[in-house]
């Protein structure tokens, strides 16, 4: 039985599972076609290991590429050949290379992707661009943030742009966060009209319209926005209102019950001086004589 049938993708490899994948006798070859022609990547990679690590599997390899015998005659190779321009041949060399240290590695948690910091953005984009190609099924989310977080701080260049638009699929998150990024840049006034990225993006009727269409989309989301902060301070103040109504009507009430108990009930004065008969002769304080 096959390496790969012992090890699911859904498991958590130990170090004794990540050797068997590369025990694996069967083999694959990465073939990449270039300007220059032909460019082979890998000659000798285990099967098992690309068969876990990606979403190829051993049948997909089969059918996408033709098995020949290498020495010792037992053992078949897989060529798994990359159409040009699907992927820059130093992405996918780093990508394999990343299988293999996921191989080795000892600690006891997944293998995790992380952007390579000495390399530059466009580098980093193009090597996402080989994981996206190879349907990589370790977690890239540290990947991604480290991309989306250039994106959002730096000053990007027509470079850079271009790398994503060129590489990326049109779903990729990171060119949607690209292209709301940008527009944001042009509202808040950073980004020159005479940019080398103004001028790029002229050249690509496809990427312009989006830009457009984003534009839109984002003035109606702050239509919307104001719409709401308008209608939500009308209501607070509508409700500041009925509570002065509600304070001034409770104040009212009070005076007018107040009112009806003067009229209505006994009179009465301080110290009581004409609610108790005065003997003969006694006298008040006012001088008043009984």
């Amino acid at each position: 039985m096959a390496a790969s049938a012992l090890v699911p993708r859904s498991h958590v490899l130990t170090l004794h599972d990540r050797a068997a994948l590369l025990r694996d006798k069967a083999r694959v070859s990465i073939t990449l076609a270039t300007d220059a022609g032909l460019r082979n990547i890998s000659s000798d990679l285990p099967r098992a290991m690309v068969v876990h690590y990606s979403t190829f599997d051993a049948q997909q390899l089969d059918a996408t590429s033709a098995n020949v015998s290498i020495p010792p005659p037992t053992e078949l190779v897989s060529i798994l050949h990359i159409g040009p321009g699907l992927a820059a041949p130093g992405a996918v060399k780093w990508v394999v290379e990343w299988m293999v240290k996921a191989c080795h590695h000892e600690g006891k948690n997944e293998y995790r992707l992380f952007a390579e910091k000495r390399f530059g953005f466009a580098q980093n984009v193009l090597i996402y661009q080989a994981l996206l190609l190879f349907g990589i099924t370790a977690p890239t989310d540290h990947f991604v943030a480290h991309l989306n977080k250039h994106i959002s701080t730096k000053q990007l260049t027509a470079e850079e742009v271009a790398t994503v638009w060129h590489t990326l699929p049109r779903e990729s998150k990171i060119l949607k966060n690209m292209l709301f990024t940008l527009v944001e840049k042009k509202h808040d006034h950073n980004l020159d009209h005479e940019s080398a990225i103004v001028a790029y993006v002229a050249t690509q009727p496809e990427l312009s319209g989006l830009l457009s269409d984003v534009g839109e989309m984002r003035n109606k989301s702050f239509e919307h926005q104001k719409a709401l902060e308008e209608k939500w301070a009308l209501r607070e103040q509508q409700k500041k209102i009925a509570l002065k109504r509600q304070e001034h009507n409770k104040k009212g009430a009070a005076k007018a019950a107040k009112r009806h108990a003067e009229w209505m009930g006994p009179t009465t004065h301080q110290g009581g001086a004409y609610e108790k008969a005065l003997a003969p002769g006694q006298r008040t304080r006012g001088g008043l004589i009984g």
